[in-house]
């Protein structure tokens, strides 16, 4: 059975490697995805929104503004 933490830093690659230029370190427990990747507003919501799915959680309340200020 896969771990929880495994299973983040696959949804990450998945969406990582969808950009013109892909995400080219290891990404680890330790990437900070709100520094170290380039994704743009469009791209943290549909990775976030897989995030709840993939994990049975209920967003209710989340506001990405609070985690990425600039958007």
């Amino acid at each position: 059975m896969e771990s929880n933490k495994n299973k983040i830093i696959s949804l990450v690659k998945r969406h990582a490697g969808v950009s013109i230029t892909p995400y080219q370190k290891e990404i680890t427990e330790k990437s900070i995805i709100n520094s170290e990747f380039d994704f743009d507003e469009d791209e943290i919501e549909i990775l976030m929104s897989d995030f709840f799915k993939e994990f049975s959680i209920t967003p209710d309340g989340f506001n990405i503004k609070s985690y990425y200020y600039d958007y």
